[in-house]
Parts: C-alpha cells; sequence; structure tokens
C-alpha cells in the first residue's frame, strides 16, 4: 500500500510506502529519490521539499504514536511530541496527519483529533 502527501509546490512531493520508506521527487515526478526508512511509519505530511513530519509506532518513549520532523527532505527525522494513547493508535486503522504550515498541524488517531501549533513538539487533543 502507498500512502501519498503532496506539497503545495507543483513540482514537489514526497510518498511514504507501506514499509516505511519514503521517498520523494522535487521535479513534478519526473525522479524519484529514496530519502530514508522509518519502519514504524503510518502517516506523512509535507510541507515544502525540505519539510515534513511521520507519525510512527516504533518509538518507546510515547505510549501511543510519535510525531518525527525532518527539514532536509527525509534524510533524518527529529522526535517530536507524543500523539495519542497506545489504545487510540492500535484502533486508529490508519492515523493522519496535515501541516497547514511548519507550525500548525492536526493528526487524526482513532476517533481522536490532535492538534499542534508548534512544529509538532508538543500535542493536544482538540
Amino acid at each position: 500500500m502507498l500512502h501519498k502527501q503532496l506539497h503545495s509546490n507543483p513540482v514537489a512531493a514526497a510518498l511514504l510506502c507501506q514499509d516505511g520508506q519514503v521517498v520523494r521527487s522535487i521535479d513534478g515526478g519526473s525522479g524519484w529519490t529514496n530519502a530514508s526508512r522509518v519502519a514504524g511509519a503510518v502517516a506523512l505530511a509535507w510541507n515544502s521539499p525540505e519539510l515534513g513530519w511521520l507519525l510512527d509506532t516504533g518509538g518507546d518513549l510515547c505510549p501511543g504514536l510519535q510525531a518525527l520532523r525532518t527539514v532536509d527532505g527525509g534524510v533524518t527525522w527529529q522526535e517530536g511530541g507524543c500523539v495519542g494513547t497506545s489504545q487510540q493508535a492500535a484502533s486508529s486503522g490508519r492515523p493522519a496527519l496535515d501541516f497547514a504550515d511548519p507550525q500548525n498541524g492536526m493528526a487524526l488517531v482513532g476517533t481522536e483529533t490532535f492538534v499542534t501549533a508548534d512544529g509538532g513538539v508538543t500535542w493536544q487533543a482538540a
């Protein structure tokens, strides 16, 4: 299964594959490169050619999902805040993630919506 998140710039795009592989294009989809693999990645949001976020099930620090942020096009990821509980993460099917700008984002985990106003460092139930 392939999960897609397109940036509003028509030449930049990123895709999240089921195995956690993040691939990106900076030429309108003519060429694709592997950026990185995050084994527990379940949702992807992309805001610019270099800035994106993932929700990850593999973090040991969070009871639910952990937000990860990249500022280098998905080559490396920095840990962000915890999103939801383990029960919400287990029952969510496929979580959803979206960012309106570099600071303000939303995540849907189970039936709960979470918001961030600091780029994914902290998350609160909406």
